[in-house]
């Protein structure tokens, strides 16, 4: 009977292995897989005979579940909230899996060496992104790697968040290393992965990434001077011949470059940016100070102070894990995590075990990780890598007699329980996702034309997201009809859009253009004034403020928003609408370039404002100055793709084609779809001009994109295509002869 036992242990964990294994990268989690993890999880407690004595860590872990499972009912945004339940009872099946069945020394030395295996691939993987990387980085006609390393993605992954991975794939390795160390073959193997994870580590020019190889150095070198612990040589030497090997390889240039942390453009704006984030939480706590803004809304909450920036690109990482902890759980979610975190971290000390030690040592460094950027709380299968470490290790130390004794009757009313919550929150949860399925369904088909509009209109959803698509429906009826009605209905649903998500602004934006094409000029002012007040940085606000100035004849005061609007996001001068004004309207075009003249910032020292005026120059005809603050930017900070576009564009116009490959050969490296690009590049350089020329860039069109991804994440529904109700930057009756 104990040896059949242990078969079932043994296929449970490698059903459950393999499951982490399938989706080790993947963001959330499936409903496939949190079933699959369900059935596992019941195969154990179901046919489990023995009473369970229940620790400090399995209470932590209980309370972090219950506490995931509260944050529905009392989030400002109720859309991700159901994947991040299944997200919780995902980490507590697998939590309880690896706790009940990673008994012997033997399983969970198999289940370290199996994972091992699959480390070796991945790293491998790894370091052959970064060679095709720096090949790609040498023939754009640059020297170093540092300031590019974010466009390094290896198996698809942001550069920071695959150093994160790093960390729990160090850990796996290092206690497989511990586990095997009578084994010469396994531990060469394992030598082995660790020299590889430690290239990757150097490879990503991370400068957290380069703190923690500098704690592990220090914690190695520590170990290796102990007698006890000879084995430390090995990882030590091994450690220090990687190191010594890569800058060999690659030059010691970026690795010292990292090591600088905080003297590059790139560097500084990193840091100011994380400071920033914190005072932004900070923020965000005012109106939900207990429970915080709920799962999945970090980038909700801080939208106002961060995204409503045109100088700040989207994205849905949070720059810190306790950032992203308290904004989303509030005070208590910090208390509850924080609980969890020291009685892990208290539980594997009292063992006074290197394999224990080693493990917390692990945890520390993946705490240090978080501060920088935040993976944890988004990625299931990671969090399963941290488990199998802490039950494992807990395990083979017998924990003790726990603090609370389940017998086996108890054990099944507990099981009963857990099974009628998931039952509850995964019907929950499947009539949600078929909702958002026949709604994404619908409405991808109204966009091509396979249904009309009326049957996306007729559902019957109060969802903000079935709200705001079923607005644009009108609204586009609106404008193809001139049926007024519509427009009352678009300004009904967008109000009512408003009511369910206020931190989502662009319903109110659209609802001030609804507003100021219906005549109702006193309700758009309002709006527009408060969204320009509140972000200033937004250049879409402004044109808004400055189409109702134009309308109430208020050219001087248009005319100033449509010049902060350029010097905002300069890319309005490339649209088809900033060159129609110059034809159409040239004595408005006029007053908007002598005011964008005179209120261009030339003194600045950010890099980034430099970009942004040597492409506004450009656009005014100076081109000397434009090339000399490009010149400026790009030295200054790299990887400014456009700023390169731009050099490119005016060596060009100069009839310096060999110098414009050079620059568009650069350019091409960020945007290396670009047609016109690769044509040029591909040009004899003396045939420059031969090549088509660039497309006009839609500044409405970018937009659209910008808050299609926000869209996506904030209520994890499909957008329909014109969520943005600005059409052109300027109306039609400014063009003589219309309006």
């Amino acid at each position: 009977m104990h040896y059949l036992k242990i078969e079932k242990n043994g296929l449970l964990l490698g059903v459950m292995c393999i499951l982490i294994i399938t989706r080790l990268f993947g963001s959330y989690i499936s409903a496939a897989g949190v079933v699959a993890a369900f059935v596992l999880f019941s195969a154990v407690l179901l046919f489990r005979r023995q009473p369970l004595a229940l620790t400090r860590v399995d209470i932590a872990v209980v309370l972090v579940t219950l506490y995931e499972l509260i944050l529905p009912f009392t989030t400002v945004n109720p859309a991700p909230s159901h994947v991040y339940a299944m997200m919780g009872f995902y980490f507590f099946f697998s939590y309880f899996l690896f706790r009940l069945c990673l008994v012997t020394p033997v399983q969970f030395r198999t289940v370290l060496l199996c994972l091992s295996v699959v480390i070796c691939f991945i790293a491998i993987v790894g370091i052959v992104s970064l060679v095709q990387f720096r090949e790609q980085v040498s023939a754009a006609g640059f020297g170093s790697l540092y300031e590019f390393r974010y466009l390094l993605t290896p198996w698809g992954n942001p550069n920071n968040m695959w150093t994160t991975f790093l960390v729990a794939f160090t850990g796996i390795v290092l206690l497989a290393f511990f586990y095997c160390r009578g084994n010469k073959v396994a531990a060469g193997f394992l030598l082995l992965v660790f020299a590889l994870l430690v290239w990757n580590g150097m490879a990503s020019f991370s400068r957290t990434t380069y703190i923690l190889l500098a704690l592990v150095l220090a914690a190695l070198s520590a170990a290796a001077a102990v007698n006890r612990y000879r084995r430390a040589r090995l990882l030590l030497g091994t450690f220090i011949l990687t190191a010594v090997a890569f800058c060999a390889a690659n030059g010691p240039g970026d690795a010292a470059k990292t090591l600088r942390l905080h003297a590059t453009a790139s560097q500084q704006r990193s840091l100011d940016a994380r400071c920033r984030d914190y005072s932004l939480a900070a923020r965000s706590l005012e109106d939900n100070l207990l429970f915080g803004a709920g799962n999945g809304n970090y980038t909700l909450a801080i939208n106002g102070g961060l995204y409503e920036n045109d100088d700040l690109v989207y994205t849905n990482f949070a720059s810190s894990g306790f950032v992203q902890l308290i904004t989303e759980k509030g005070i208590l979610g910090i208390a509850i995590w924080l609980f969890l975190f020291l009685a892990v971290l208290v539980s594997l000390l009292k063992l006074k075990a290197p394999d224990a030690y080693l493990v917390a040592g692990i945890l520390v460094l993946l705490a240090l990780k978080e501060t920088t950027f935040a993976v944890f709380a988004d990625f299931p299968n990671l969090q399963c890598l941290f488990v199998i470490l802490i039950a494992g290790v807990l395990n083979m130390h017998a924990q003790g007699a726990g603090i609370l004794m389940l017998s086996a009757k108890k054990l099944k009313y507990f099981y009963v329980v857990i099974a009628v919550l998931f039952i509850a929150y995964g019907a929950a949860f499947a009539v949600h996702d078929a909702r958002n399925k026949k709604s994404d369904d619908l409405i991808a088909q109204v966009e091509s034309g396979e249904m009309p509009a009326s049957a996306y209109l007729a559902l019957d959803s109060d969802q903000t997201s079935c709200l705001l698509n079923k607005a644009a429906l009108q609204w586009e009826r609106h404008l193809r009809t001139g049926e007024m009605s519509s427009c009352q209905e678009a300004v009904g649903l967008l109000r009512q859009a408003i009511a369910r998500n206020p931190r989502d602004n662009m319903p109110r934006y659209n609802l001030a253009l609804a507003y100021l094409h219906s005549g109702r000029t006193d309700e758009a002012s309002g709006i527009l004034h408060r969204l320009v007040q509140e972000y200033p940085d937004n250049s879409l606000f402004r044109i808004g403020l400055a189409k109702l100035l134009y309308r109430k004849g208020d050219i001087p005061g248009s005319t100033r928003q449509y010049a902060c609007a350029i010097l905002t996001n300069p890319g309005i001068m490339e649209d088809y609408d900033w060159r129609r004004l110059k034809n159409g309207n040239y004595q408005l075009y006029y007053y908007i370039c002598n005011v964008v003249r005179d209120s261009l910032p030339y003194s600045t020292e950010n890099p980034i404002q430099m970009a942004k005026n040597g492409k506004v120059l450009w656009e005014l005809g100076d081109t000397a100055a434009s090339a000399s603050m490009l010149r400026k930017a790009v030295a200054a900070l790299p990887n400014l793709g456009r700023a390169w576009y731009h050099l490119g564009i005016i060596a060009d116009a100069r009839q310096e084609y060999a110098q414009a490959k050079i620059y568009f050969k650069k350019a091409l490296l960020f945007n290396p779809d670009d047609r016109f690009l690769q044509n040029y590049v591909s040009c004899q350089a003396t045939a420059g001009a031969n090549a088509e020329p660039a497309a006009e860039r839609s500044y409405c069109r970018s937009r659209v994109r910008s808050y299609y991804l926000k869209f996506r994440t904030w209520y994890k529904a499909k957008p329909y295509r014109n969520q943005i109700y600005l059409k052109n930057i300027f109306d039609e009756s400014i063009y003589p002869g219309c309006g």
